[in-house]
């Protein structure tokens, strides 16, 4: 026999009062003697009505510990890591699903969203690994443009200080020049 808190939540299921209907089933996991694997079965459809899809799937898995053999809560499971992009907890979920009820009407559909769900899966791997290389490729370029910027600099920096050495070498022989001029005038 069920308990009244199944009922109760049931009913305020009925009406969509899901937050009251999910606060009795709370009620239920704490009171002695309930059987915790449909109470938190039912916990999870209520979160899952309310779009909570974290709480809905923490409450599918308290019902798969409480029994790994109820099928229902591992169905939703996978249903709800599906809704929320956990795609391969989702698939893994199914491939379960499906050892635990290989006879379900629903096993063709079944399939057919593993099958998607694996694919979903290799493109998005495709993808990282596409992104992966590009970043790569982009530290690389950025790596060679600094190291050719850095060497244009040193050239520069070594051209600059040429110059200033020929200068300084040309204003020194001017110097010496002038000064060897003047001594030639006064000796004269």
């Amino acid at each position: 026999a069920l308990p009244i808190y199944i009922y109760l939540a049931l009913c305020y299921q009925q009406q969509k009062e899901y937050e009251k209907g999910l606060a009795v089933l709370e009620r239920g996991m704490d009171a002695p003697g309930t059987n915790k694997k449909i109470i938190a079965f039912d916990a999870g459809n209520l979160a899952f009505a309310m779009g909570n899809y974290a709480a809905a799937e923490n409450w599918y898995s308290i019902a798969i510990a409480a029994d790994a053999s109820y099928a229902a809560p591992v169905l939703n499971r996978a249903n709800t890591r599906l809704k929320a992009g956990k795609y391969e907890d989702s698939r893994a979920d199914y491939v379960n699903y499906l050892g635990l009820e290989p006879e379900t009407p629903q096993g063709n559909s079944i399939k057919t969203v593993i099958s998607m769900l694996t694919q979903q899966i290799e493109n998005e791997e495709k993808a990282e690994a596409i992104r992966v290389e590009q970043e790569r490729k982009q530290k690389e370029e950025e790596q060679r443009v600094a190291a050719e910027r850095a060497r244009l600099e040193q050239e520069a920096a070594a051209r600059r200080k040429k110059l200033l050495e020929d200068v300084a070498s040309s204003l020194q022989d001017a110097a010496s020049e002038n000064m060897s001029a003047g001594a030639e005038w006064r000796s004269e």
